[in-house]
């Protein structure tokens, strides 16, 4: 890839979509849709992964900012779904980050009202969800009284994505690609 298609691809996430920082990570809140695929692809070819949500903390940080950019036109203008690193264990027996294999969730059956630690581990599934026919999480965001909640879908379902990059790779290793996109377009 040369020099301007990687200005090409990051001036195209830095304008169509928002950054946060949060706990030494960049969260990118993409206005793009993709199924399961294309949104891990795009994370990746961001040098990072889709969100990992392993904390309440980091939950209200996800749908407080997430709310704003809805309520602002900004995101999920065309869909009320967005993806993160949630996955079906391999073993089809829980749920699991995708990119660190930490198991989270350690059944495939509905949460129903049960608490959201499991075995010490923070999950958020609406509380008809997870279903034992799906395979990747996504955070919906009109659920009603479960908005921002997690539910399961499948691979084609076509929906908006959460990135999560380290903070210092998105700052050491393109801080001189940015520079170079913003000062061609000054």
């Amino acid at each position: 890839m040369d020099e301007s298609s990687v200005c090409t691809l990051f001036e195209f996430y830095l304008f169509l979509s928002e950054f946060e920082f949060y706990k030494r990570y960049y969260f990118v809140f993409s206005t793009q849709t993709a199924n399961h695929a294309g949104a891990k692809s795009a994370c990746v070819g961001l040098g990072g992964h889709l969100a990992i949500i392993p904390d309440a903390e980091t939950q209200t940080f996800i749908q407080t900012k997430g709310a704003a950019y809805k309520s602002a036109g900004k995101w999920m203008t065309s869909n009320n779904d967005a993806y993160i690193d949630a996955v079906k264990t391999s073993d089809g027996t829980g749920w699991e980050w995708s990119t660190t294999h930490d198991k989270f969730y350690f059944s495939t059956s509905p949460r129903g009202s049960g608490p959201n630690l499991q075995n010490g581990k923070y999950n958020n599934w609406h509380v008809h969800f997870p279903r034992n026919t799906e395979d990747y999480g996504v955070v919906g965001s009109n659920l009603g009284s479960y908005s921002w909640s997690w539910k399961s879908v499948s691979a084609s379902t076509v929906a908006h994505y959460i990135c999560q990059i380290q903070g210092n790779i998105l700052k050491g290793a393109y801080e001189q690609k940015f520079n170079l996109c913003i000062d061609r377009n000054a």
